[in-house]
């Protein structure tokens, strides 16, 4: 498990790109899509924050 070092920085932006174990194509299947978008509103329920992007 990486070790990551998490940053607050007022206002700023950051960018993330999500990649798979072994790069598997499971986030090409509809129901995972789903689940991802899920998650990703449920984060932003308690989190707030303004997605820019997102595509793939």
């Amino acid at each position: 498990m990486p070790n990551f070092r998490r940053s607050f920085v007022p206002g700023g932006t950051f960018f993330f790109t999500v990649v798979t174990y072994k790069r598997r194509c499971i986030l090409t299947k509809p129901e995972s899509l789903e689940i991802l978008h899920d998650v990703v509103d449920n984060v932003k329920q308690q989190h707030p924050l303004y997605m820019v992007f997102a595509g793939r």
